[in-house]
């Protein structure tokens, strides 16, 4: 197998296709990153290169290490940290339609990884967590290179994975989809999907409350108690992010970009940006490997 730590720069690359159920993609952000508390139906796969991350399950933090795999079940939400910008990692989503095609009873089994930097994986754990970097390095170098029928080579790598998944790492439970636990869910996407579409504008808390029909001191609590962060926080980092991604590909002032990105005050962006990416917009810049051509880059 190829030294996968061998892999060119690359920021995020994202690889997506019509023709097959997945989004995979190798990261290397080159700066601390932290990746807000968020749920999707989607299993999401993270195998470590390089760096550590702080991970957050359901309010349970664990730290993750080079060689370790950790996977996010359907709407477990879990957040990210790494404070070092040194920090590469293969991320594979696999849509919760797949694995029904795979199984008769996709939401009777969860999922449990061990970690190898825990140093306790029994022989056939161990053989079988290698089994499955193998197969997602594979994939992602098949979906990189797009020989001749790769579609059909990937399903295969795809399928395999699955079948390791629930053959070596699949845990039965009852399945739960209780209408008070479909509306909690429902409350946090409209809210979360809402902050998504509409940070560059003014969000206040009463918009909102509106926008699930409660009180805005209940959605207060109501989003703090499940995300473990305040809605200002949560909105304020989302524009950070993207503030961040407009200071690297565009030559737009950093005035403009703060104005563009939902700030309406330069100096409280200023300052944010600091706390969050350790340094100032104008030190990122110039330091920042990137050209400011709007252009990704791609292996």
């Amino acid at each position: 197998m190829k030294n996968k730590k061998e892999e060119p720069f690359q920021h995020e690359v994202v690889i997506t296709d019509a023709r097959l159920p997945l989004r995979l993609f190798y990261s290397n952000d080159q700066k601390p990153t932290y990746v807000l508390p968020h749920f999707h139906d989607d299993i999401e796969i993270i195998y470590l290169l390089t760096g550590s991350l702080t991970v957050n399950i359901n309010r349970q933090q664990i730290t993750v290490y080079p060689e370790d795999m950790i996977l996010f079940n359907s709407n477990v939400i879990h957040s990210t940290i790494s404070e070092t910008a040194e920090t590469t990692a293969y991320v594979l989503q696999l849509p919760c339609q797949f694995l029904k095609q795979c199984t008769a009873e996709p939401g009777s089994y969860s999922f449990e990884l061990p970690r190898s930097s825990c140093q306790n994986l029994t022989p056939q754990e161990d053989k079988a967590l290698i089994h499955l970097k193998n197969t997602l390095y594979s994939c992602f170098c098949f979906y990189r290179d797009k020989p001749a029928f790769y579609h059909g080579k990937v399903m295969s790598l795809l399928y395999d994975f699955v079948y390791t998944l629930y053959s070596a790492f699949s845990v039965p439970q009852e399945v739960r989809r209780h209408t008070n636990e479909f509306k909690y869910y429902e409350r946090l996407s409209s809210i979360t999907n809402y902050i998504n579409e509409h940070y560059t504008e003014p969000i206040t808390l009463h918009d909102l409350a509106e926008l699930i029909s409660v009180t805005p001191a209940y959605l207060s609590r109501f989003f703090k108690k499940a995300l473990q962060i305040t809605l200002t926080e949560y909105i304020t980092s989302i524009r950070l992010e993207h503030a961040y991604t407009d200071l690297l590909t565009t030559d737009y002032t950093v005035f403009y970009i703060a104005e563009k990105n939902g700030f309406a005050n330069y100096q409280m962006f200023v300052q944010k940006f600091k706390q969050k990416f350790h340094n100032t917009p104008l030190k990122i810049r110039s330091e920042s490997q990137y050209s400011p051509s709007g252009k990704p880059f791609v292996p």
